[in-house]
């Protein structure tokens, strides 16, 4: 078999395989969290698969972020760590019942696999008291995201950006909600660092209140998120 064939065989069965986990949504009905590329923004929806296309309920809050031509990508709801993404092709229309929609070109390669931290992670930007405290250079730094296993970080001076080294852990780290709350970290480890942001991995302390408020934090992002990105039913 030549390399023709081999990607074109590739690229049928990347197709079957995403045909059938949206016709396995849309006959189940299923609301799913949906991301805009970029932004870290997500809702809730559903879809409907027709002709090659497909068509999301849409939130109207979201409206003028999304684009023709932008990406949108969520988890498969069959598959860990299994992420599709979508081309945006009409970012606003309404179907006749008058709900919002917009329509995707449905993809024709296979599914992008990610780590659980990119597919879970929440904006907290909007958010001033959320913050992360790092005692060994005795700075308490605003989270500009975070999830189930990591966080950004804004380091606010070159100084400190050059005590951090990748890949090694930090001790007696701290997430703090407002000025009250401390949500202690087992263990964390600095991955990356774009311009004065560094992407950290970590892990909870198993302590109840730790581990409780770490949840009742996530939870809440969740609820904001749906709450505020809402979508009307298409069906």
């Amino acid at each position: 078999m030549n390399i023709f064939n081999i990607i074109q065989t590739k690229k049928n069965r990347d197709i079957s395989a995403v045909t059938s986990i949206f016709s396995k949504i849309e006959h189940k009905k299923l609301t799913f969290q949906v991301e805009i590329e970029s932004t870290h923004l997500r809702f809730g929806t559903m879809l409907i698969n027709r002709n090659g296309n497909v068509i999301l309920a849409r939130p109207r809050a979201l409206s003028s972020k999304i684009k023709k031509g932008s990406y949108l990508r969520f988890k498969s709801p069959f598959s860990k760590n299994t992420v599709i993404r979508m081309e945006v092709l009409v970012p606003e229309f309404n179907l006749i019942n008058g709900t919002p929609a917009l329509i995707c070109k449905l993809p024709e390669q296979l599914l992008v696999t990610e780590t659980d931290r990119a597919n879970n992670r929440h904006s907290t930007t909007r958010f001033s008291n959320i913050k992360l405290h790092i005692p060994w250079v005795n700075i308490t730094t605003r989270i500009v995201d975070i999830s189930n296993s990591g966080c950004r970080a804004i380091i606010p001076a070159p100084e400190f950006l050059d005590e951090i080294q990748l890949h090694q852990p930090l001790a007696g780290c701290s997430i703090k909600l407002g000025k009250k709350v401390d949500i202690y970290l087992k263990s964390i480890t600095p991955r990356s660092v774009i311009k004065n942001a560094v992407g950290f991995e970590f892990e909870v302390a198993e302590d109840n209140l730790s581990s409780g408020y770490f949840r009742h934090l996530i939870e809440t992002l969740e609820r904001r998120e749906a709450r505020y990105h809402k979508t009307e039913p298409l069906f």
